[in-house]
């Protein structure tokens, strides 16, 4: 057999709390796609629940591990960018997004939520240069907002003003998947394939909970369903639909929130895509 694709992940690590990378390597594992962890900060858990963390900042590992692929002249059939700590590590990703052509770029403005802002003006702005470089990008509605120096804000969408966001965020160059907007009453995903300038939404049937870590898995499924050859409209519909089955079933067991969703009973669904 050929050997499986690859990508290299460049995220977080928090040891407790499904999200980020703990979700991200048996995700693309299951769906026979190699995950290569660079994770950008180690953390005890995510920060949304358990209290004050534990943190540890990882730049140095980041830089020297680009270096460190760069002689063995690795190549990668994608590069997938989450959380950073701070603008020199988005700098990393830069480089490591102009690596080598033909490969996969795809970035997951991590920036904020329902109206919050996590970063700061230098992160921001290195992240924007993030988004100009891929080829796909997942942002929430607060981020979208950024992206376009707007003000960070959560509100519901119209049919006109949510294609209007769209299509303004893939003028700065990548095809895009806005997540989570609620438009006209429904949440669901709108995206915006820029080879073939087709607009696209994907209906989702959300739980009324809100669980860490869904934005990850659904950026890793969406990657690894892009790398098997299916189109953006296509592989947002997979991983929208995995998502939401992890995360009713979830709700329905009684789950708590901070721990994130049921991942490892349904990793098997992955096998299928």
């Amino acid at each position: 057999m050929n050997r499986p694709k690859r990508v290299l992940c460049l995220q977080d690590i928090s040891c407790v709390g499904r999200c980020s990378l703990t979700v991200i390597i048996p995700a693309l594992s299951a769906m026979g796609i190699q995950a290569c962890p660079l994770p950008t900060a180690l953390l005890s858990t995510h920060t949304g629940g358990f209290g004050p963390v534990e943190l540890m900042d990882t730049t140095d590992l980041v830089a020297g591990s680009l270096n460190h692929f760069d002689r063995l002249e690795l190549d990668f059939d994608a590069v997938f960018s989450g959380y950073l700590a701070n603008a020199q590590q988005a700098d990393l990703v830069l480089r490591a997004f102009e690596r080598k052509e033909h490969t996969l770029l795809i970035c997951d403005p991590v920036m904020g939520d329902e109206g919050r802002v996590y970063v700061n003006e230098a992160l921001k702005a290195a992240i924007l240069r993030l988004v100009q470089k891929a080829d796909v990008i997942t942002p929430n509605p607060t981020e979208s907002a950024l992206l376009l120096g707007d003000a960070p804000e959560d509100s519901p969408f119209t049919a006109q003003s949510v294609e209007e966001r769209v299509r303004a965020l893939a003028q700065l160059g990548p095809s895009v998947i806005l997540t989570g907007a609620e438009v006209d009453g429904q949440k669901m995903c709108v995206g915006l394939d820029r080879t073939c300038q087709k607009m696209f939404t994907v209906p989702c049937h959300y739980v009324p909970v809100r669980y860490p870590g869904t934005g990850d898995l659904f950026t890793a499924v969406l990657t690894g369903a892009l790398l098997q050859g299916l189109e953006l409209e296509q592989a947002c519909q997979k991983a929208a639909a995995f998502v939401e089955k992890g995360a009713r079933l979830t709700y329905e067991s009684g789950g708590v929130p901070r721990e994130g969703i049921y991942l490892e009973p349904i990793l098997p669904d992955l096998l299928s895509i």
